[in-house]
C-alpha cells in the first residue's frame, strides 16, 4: 500500500477487530510503515463497515426465499451478476 501512494505522508487504514489484524507479525509490520495509521471500528459495528451493507443487499435480494437451491449454477450467476455491480466504485 505504502508504493501505491509514495507522496503520502499518511494513510489510514480502516480495521475492524478480527484477531488476525492485531497479530504479532501484522503488529510488527505497522511499527515499520509509521505513515500507516490503523483506526480500529468498534468491537462490533457493521454499520460501519461498508462490506455489511453489502451481504445484507445479497441475501435480501438474491439469497432470501430463492427457488434456486437445487441449481448452483444457476444460483452462482445470480450471485454474481448481482457482485458484478459494484465491480466499479459504487456510492449506495
Amino acid at each position: 500500500m505504502v508504493a501505491a501512494y509514495p507522496d503520502a505522508r499518511l494513510i489510514y487504514v480502516v480495521q475492524d477487530n478480527w484477531s488476525i489484524h492485531r497479530h504479532a507479525e501484522v503488529v510488527a509490520a505497522l511499527g515499520e510503515l509509521p505513515q500507516i495509521e490503523p483506526v480500529w471500528l468498534p468491537t462490533y459495528a457493521p454499520w460501519l463497515n461498508p462490506t455489511h451493507k453489502l451481504w445484507r443487499w445479497l441475501r435480501e435480494q438474491v439469497l432470501t426465499l430463492h427457488r434456486l437451491a437445487g441449481d448452483w449454477d444457476a444460483l452462482r450467476e445470480r450471485v454474481n451478476a448481482f457482485l458484478s455491480q459494484f465491480a466499479e466504485e459504487s456510492h449506495a
